[in-house]
Formats: structure tokens, C-alpha cells, sequence
């Protein structure tokens, strides 16, 4: 394979992760709020060569007893079995996401 065709790919696959994470932003609709209690919190961490740079995780049980992993920004202020709001997202695909929508 010529080196030209794998850089040509390669910036094509790229593009087309850029452009789901931008989607899933735009284009998500939210389907309801929902109460849950923090169960755990990281902080997120640097890149090393076995793991990628990680954003901050939080995991929230929600009321069903589900726990799920939610988008935030930052941690801080965030405390373990504080009840937060959580939105959750629908892409346009399908799939359900969750993110942060304020503490109690």
C-alpha cells in the first residue's frame, strides 16, 4: 500500500470521528431528566503509551439502579452520594447518552 493511500485514510478516518463527536453534540436531543446519586468520580488523568488522555468520569446510580458513566466538564464541587439531575441525550441514531444537568 502505497504510503500516500495510508496517510489519505488515515486522515479520512479521522475526519469521520471528528465529525460523530461534533454530532452527538449538535444534532442530540435531550428525552428527560432524571435524579441519581454520585457513585464514584475521576478526575481524569494524562496519556500514557497503555492508556489515551482521559477526561474527568463520573458515575452516577440512577433511580432504575442503573449506573452510567455521564459527561461533565469538571469535577469540582461534586461530591460522592450527592444527588445530582442528569439529562438524557438521544443521537439521531439511536443511541443514549448522559450528561450533567445540575446538583441538588
Amino acid at each position: 500500500m502505497p504510503k500516500s493511500v495510508a496517510i489519505g485514510l488515515f486522515l479520512a478516518l479521522l475526519a469521520v470521528g471528528v465529525m460523530f463527536g461534533i454530532a452527538r453534540d449538535l444534532y442530540s436531543r435531550e428525552r428527560g431528566i432524571v435524579k441519581g446519586t454520585v457513585v464514584d468520580i475521576a478526575a481524569g488523568g494524562a496519556a500514557s503509551k497503555a492508556q489515551p488522555l482521559r477526561g474527568p468520569c463520573v458515575k452516577v446510580k440512577l433511580a432504575d439502579g442503573n449506573i452510567v458513566d455521564v459527561a461533565v466538564t469538571g469535577t469540582s464541587g461534586l461530591n460522592v452520594n450527592q444527588t445530582v439531575n442528569v439529562s438524557e441525550m438521544v443521537m439521531p441514531w439511536g443511541q443514549v447518552w448522559y450528561k450533567l444537568k445540575g446538583t441538588n
